[in-house]
């Protein structure tokens, strides 16, 4: 068994699909697999159709305020168990979540709960922190047993609450020229190999 994460902060997603797909393709051993892109910079002209690849189910969450940048995508392997939590959109935060059932699992966790998450620079911290949060606590009262992967740009959200929940940060190296900024916590952090980082950005907004 082996499930892969690919984060990626990627400035335009359009110009980037085809790097994308043969990222995603690169092992084929890999049955259950998730693309997680930040900064999407799409908008409702964009349409989802132009963004689909072949295998993969598309989630999308572009910004909502009038404002150029920021949002989200997720790629899910097609087959894979995984389900859209819309009930826990936030209107004024870029935060995508999904309940993900693998194929296997060990007994002591029950589903997967993924956040892919974009925080701007300069952003709201406080209302980010108790969002993820209590969007945390709700789907674990459901699932008890419930994995958490929050992954994607937090820029510089303090993480104090996140690593005390408690969350491991799984990112040592930089992702921004010399900043971690792009980051994965988990609470299942003996399952996942050290990230390693392909690309850096270019500007947040």
């Amino acid at each position: 068994m082996y499930h892969g994460h690919i984060g990626w902060n990627s400035w335009k997603i359009i110009s980037q699909l085809i790097s994308l797909t043969l990222s995603l393709s690169a092992d084929p051993t890999i049955t259950d697999l998730l693309g997680v892109i930040t900064e999407t910079w799409l908008h409702d002209d964009i349409d989802s159709m132009m963004l689909q690849l072949s295998d993969y189910t598309l989630y999308r969450l572009d910004r909502r305020d009038g404002r150029q940048g920021g949002g989200v995508v997720v790629y899910v392997k097609q087959g894979s168990f995984c389900s859209h939590l819309s009930h826990l959109t936030h209107p004024n935060l870029e935060v995508l979540w999904l309940l993900y059932r693998p194929h296997q699992m060990p007994r002591e966790v029950t589903h997967i709960l993924i956040g892919a998450i974009y925080h701007p620079p300069k952003a709201n911290n406080p209302e980010m922190l108790d969002y993820l949060i209590n969007s945390m606590d709700e789907v674990s009262r459901s699932h008890p047993n419930t994995g958490i992967l929050l992954l994607g740009d937090f820029n510089q959200l303090p993480d104090s609450q996140l690593r005390s929940y408690p969350l491991q940060q799984m990112v040592n190296t930089a992702t921004c020229r010399k900043s971690i900024l792009d980051k994965i916590y988990t609470n299942m952090h003996t399952w996942f190999q050290t990230p390693i980082s392909f690309f850096t950005c270019s500007f947040s907004v």
